[in-house]
């Protein structure tokens, strides 16, 4: 039980690191907005 518990949060801060580094090289490489990051935008509204 908890070696189950101990990979679930293994698993989330895995994520959250991977999604978090994600993040950061898109904002470096969508610095300006781009035409996609607009359609969202306005669906969202």
């Amino acid at each position: 039980m908890e070696k189950k518990s101990f990979n679930f949060l293994l698993t989330v801060v895995v994520l959250s690191m991977v999604a978090l580094g994600t993040f950061k090289i898109t904002k470096k490489i969508n610095q300006s907005e781009t035409p996609v990051q607009n359609t969202v935008n306005k669906t969202h509204k």
